[in-house]
């Protein structure tokens, strides 16, 4: 319990300095027998006819078993070209690498629905590949309750092999500004897909 809350406390400084630095749109908590993790989005349009955006992605995720915890940011910028098409570039920091990337994208969005996806390769000689997307519905459950059930997804892997893929499934409720319900967070590791589930609980803020 009390690794939990070191845990918490150095994740909360973490994005409490992203806060100040950009407008914060979702800050997310999720937790499990294995895991702690905090994550933000960031989304920005840039232009007023919305065609230059912006979207940047932050985690920081304690492994309780191994005692670790590993940070992430991925921010990329698109264009607009035609019905939410074109290309874009950004950057992934970790903890030990800092890499440029770019390729094409696609965004749908309505009230309750989105999907976003894209498709990048980083700026190098051998590079390692990336398919990411986000779907994310909100279905009326009745007149006073909306379910709230969101996938995320990234495929990486490189000309020789597979390296990681992962999916984060959130299944719950949306109650306005909070959301919450059951996490399934599932890894796939290395040219032998080894996996790892891990269930879970979240909780989900989202400022409009």
């Amino acid at each position: 319990m009390k690794e939990k809350l070191f845990s918490l406390l150095g994740t909360l400084i973490f994005f409490g300095l992203t806060h100040q630095l950009s407008a914060q749109d979702v800050i997310e908590s999720s937790i499990g027998e294995e895991f702690f993790n905090v994550e933000t989005w960031i989304t920005k349009p840039l232009t007023k006819d919305y065609k230059l955006s912006i979207f940047s992605l932050n985690t920081a995720e304690r492994n309780l078993d191994l005692d670790q915890t590993n940070f992430m940011s991925y921010t990329i910028v698109s264009y607009d070209l035609f019905k939410g098409f074109g290309p874009t570039v950004g950057t992934r920091i970790l903890k030990d690498r800092v890499v440029a990337l770019g390729g094409p994208q696609y965004t749908y969005y309505s009230e309750r629905f989105l999907f976003t996806a894209n498709f990048t390769s980083e700026f190098k000689s051998s590079p390692d590949f990336e398919f990411f997307s986000i779907l994310q519905g909100r279905p009326k459950l009745n007149e006073k309750l909306d379910g709230f059930l969101q996938g995320q997804f990234s495929f990486n892997f490189n000309s020789d092999q597979h390296l990681l893929s992962f999916q984060y499934l959130r299944i719950g409720a949306d109650l306005g500004m909070i959301q919450t319900g059951l996490a399934f967070n599932q890894f796939q590791f290395g040219e032998d897909w080894d996996y790892d589930i891990q269930p879970g609980l979240f909780l989900r803020l989202e400022f409009k």
